[in-house]
């Protein structure tokens, strides 16, 4: 009876460590997808514990929590920028004669990456 509760707990450890590599390696893949993945999974983790609203990833790459624009249109009106309004489900932003766009892409279903057409 012995031998028997330890194999069955050794086959319930053995699938649980595979479907957790599983899963690790789709987690992986998809930061993998959208660059560097170290410099992605820090800007999730400042995002999850709270220390940032906007991350931005590159020159023209911001990361947010999925939802609400406002962090990012408050973090460009700081830049100078005045919010314009939204195209299809993009959002403008003026700068004098200037125009910014900013195109939101879901990452997951808790993040958006938002890639803007210039610099700022």
């Amino acid at each position: 009876m012995k031998k028997i509760t330890l194999w069955l707990l050794l086959g319930v450890v053995v699938v649980s460590l595979g479907v957790l590599a599983a899963g690790g390696m789709r987690a992986w893949s998809l930061l993998a997808e959208e660059g560097d993945p170290q410099v992605l999974s820090r800007a999730i983790r400042d995002l999850e514990m709270g220390k940032e609203e906007v991350i931005q990833l590159d020159p023209v790459t911001y990361l947010m929590m999925s939802g609400d624009e406002g962090p990012l249109v408050r973090l460009l009106e700081r830049r100078g920028w005045s919010f314009g309004g939204h195209v299809g489900e993009g959002l403008w932003l003026k700068k004098g004669k200037e125009t910014l766009y900013a195109r939101p892409r879901v990452f997951h279903q808790r993040y958006v990456i938002y890639e803007l057409n210039r610099q700022p």
